[in-house]
């Protein structure tokens, strides 16, 4: 794969590239670093690159592993602030009354994603969030399949819990 190549594929993936990344780290200056150092060992891998897999997938896959190895190091803190996940996942033009219930919503979504377990919010972030297949989450993270559905249920259930009094009108 020569460089202008590269360079496409590169401008191409960076939105969705950096939007994982805030899904997965929860805060926008980790991300931004997660996402520099994956573009870095794409440009020092590419000659590992298999086009099979496809650049997408090779991508997250990198992202995913440098995540991983920085959670390993640092165990097992997770931080960031809730408001860095509000501001990548903004809906386009809502009405005001929408506006404030969607902040509302996405404020408190996003402050229990954070409190999840990384394993658990990885897998719902690509699959619920960024529209991934079970499969296609299986092998960006390289866990069996059955792995990934118990981690999706286990996360599931978990904000069901937290979250089920804002659709009945209560805090729970």
């Amino acid at each position: 794969m020569n460089m202008e190549e590269i360079a496409r594929l590169i401008e191409t993936n960076m939105e969705r590239a950096y939007s994982i990344a805030c899904k997965l780290t929860g805060n926008s200056g980790e991300a931004a670093d997660l996402v520099q150092n994956a573009f870095m060992k794409v440009l020092k891998n590419r000659g590992n690159y298999d086009a099979k897999l496809g650049f997408e997938r090779w991508l997250y896959v990198i992202i995913r592993n440098l995540h991983v190895d920085a959670l390993r190091r640092r165990r097992p803190q997770i931080s960031g602030d809730p408001q860095d996940f509000l501001e990548n996942t903004a809906d386009p033009a809502p009405t005001p009354e929408k506006r404030a219930e969607q902040t509302d919503l996405r404020a408190r979504i996003g402050a229990e994603l954070k409190l999840l377990e990384p394993n658990l919010r990885a897998a719902i972030a690509l699959v619920d969030m960024e529209g991934y297949s079970y499969e296609e989450a299986a092998e960006i993270l390289k866990w069996p399949l059955g792995t990934v559905c118990v981690r999706l249920h286990r996360a599931r259930k978990i904000l069901r819990g937290k979250l089920t009094g804002l659709w009945n009108g209560g805090e729970k």
